[in-house]
């Protein structure tokens, strides 16, 4: 593991700020990457075993029923898109959250704010939970599944808003435990609920009219719609709309980024 003071001879006080910047976070990467792993070979393992439990799980449970409501859609690719695609949001989320306990020791030095802290973590998650999705999804291709992207920048920037409203929603609640610490408790059990009302291991179209209008405000289901229309050109999604995906994104980025500003101060007593 990285210790503070190697953090601290990497950056020089000649550089500017952009290049302080970039080095904090490079260091910070390291040194979570090598907590994340260096110590539990068996993380590496988990992260590949956690999608693909709750895939083999929904194929067996949901996988003949989704056949006969989508019979033109491969449920395992359909599956797969949406359960990989939450388990990086997931994981951004609750990561992030823990960021400045993890790194309180680190705010000593001038150089390394809570923010840089954050970022690290949250950016490691998703370079390895985007590493996840590409090598199942090449496994998935090498198992003769048919798995094509129609809209390939469509794809990617629902994966990127995806990352982003994650941060978003993890630095505004890392930002508020500092007062209310009972907010964390509280994450993984919402995040379950959310789960199955966000389209992640079936479509939108299954659940009642009445009931389906309430769940558009959920920007997670236009993603997953979104997802899966750049993945299958059978599959027409009922409510999905890129310009909202946007607009959740730029305002749940807003109101993380200026709740830490307005808690900066406390965090870091």
């Amino acid at each position: 593991m990285l210790k503070p003071k190697v953090i601290a001879m990497r950056i020089s006080n000649k550089a500017k700020p952009f290049v302080i910047f970039t080095r904090v976070i490079y260091a910070l990467l390291i040194r979570e990457l090598k907590t994340r792993f260096g110590e539990h070979r068996l993380g590496i393992i988990w992260v590949f075993m956690e999608p693909l439990i709750q895939l083999g799980l929904f194929i067996t449970l949901l996988g003949y029923i989704l056949k006969r409501v989508m019979p033109n859609v491969d449920y395992t690719i359909f599956a797969a898109s949406g359960i990989l695609t939450w388990t990086m949001f997931k994981n951004v989320i609750n990561r992030g959250i823990t960021s400045i306990k993890a790194n309180q020791a680190l705010f000593a030095f001038p150089h390394v704010k809570p923010l840089d802290a954050f970022i690290a973590r949250v950016l490691l998650e998703f370079l390895i939970y985007s590493t996840v999705y590409l090598v199942i999804g090449v496994a998935l291709i090498h198992l003769e599944y048919q798995v094509i992207f129609l809209k390939p920048l469509e794809f990617i920037t629902c994966y990127i808003c995806t990352f982003l409203i994650g941060s978003g929603i993890s630095l505004t609640i890392m930002s508020i435990s500092i007062v209310f610490q009972d907010i964390t408790r509280v994450v993984g059990i919402v995040l379950w609920g959310v789960y199955f009302v966000s389209g992640v291991i079936f479509p939108i179209k299954m659940v009642p009219p009445e009931y389906r209008i309430w769940l558009t405000w959920n920007p997670m289901l236009h993603i997953m719609e979104l997802t899966r229309m750049s993945l299958f050109p059978s599959f027409i999604g009922s409510i999905a709309n890129l310009s909202y995906i946007g607009i959740c994104t730029i305002f749940i980025m807003f109101i993380g980024l200026n709740t830490y500003f307005l808690m900066r101060k406390r965090i870091l007593l």
